[in-house]
């Protein structure tokens, strides 16, 4: 890691204002890709593992009552789906042209964040599940909902995945 910030330290330098700036490789939207369109078939499936993994979590299932296979994969799902939100602020907040650097590291890692963030939701789905059956309790809606927003969220993730792998960039 340590090596990878010198590389990048060396690709910045003084334009001809004078003023520090970087000096390396941009990436930027295939010609014919709609920006806007890139926007929202980034962000709405987002937003949608978001409101699927926070509102169930609101309404306190059973399962987030100090049970442990159901709480830690939904803390990792979390926390990756913070990770999904800061590496796609990285990668769209630049506007059209992006660092090739910024590019690598976003829309590199995100397909492995999303599937991660899709297997810990299933992971709570499941954990859910065992949890009632050994209880020998039936599903209530607080549960249901539970069920209904991690499979949502594993969906939108994997929506997410596929339309970040399927934007063509290209040198400029």
């Amino acid at each position: 890691m340590r090596k990878k910030r010198r590389e990048r330290l060396s690709k910045f330098g003084t334009d001809e204002r004078g003023e520090l700036a970087y000096l390396g490789e941009h990436v930027r939207l295939a010609d014919g890709t709609d920006r806007r369109a890139v926007l929202v078939a980034l962000w709405a499936p987002l937003a949608v593992a978001a409101v699927a993994t926070v509102v169930p979590a609101a309404l306190n299932p059973r399962g987030f009552a100090g049970c442990p296979y159901v709480l830690l994969p939904y803390v990792a799902q979390l926390m990756l789906l913070v990770s999904v939100v800061w590496a796609l602020v990285r990668l769209t907040a630049a506007g059209e042209r992006v660092r090739a650097y910024v590019h690598g590291e976003t829309a590199g890692s995100l397909p492995g964040r999303c599937v991660a963030g899709a297997v810990c939701a299933l992971v709570t789905f499941a954990g859910e599940i065992v949890l009632l059956a050994l209880a020998s309790e039936a599903p209530g809606p607080v549960e249901l909902a539970l069920f209904v927003g991690e499979a949502a969220c594993a969906v939108a993730l994997l929506a997410l995945r596929r339309s970040v792998a399927g934007i063509a960039w290209e040198p400029c």
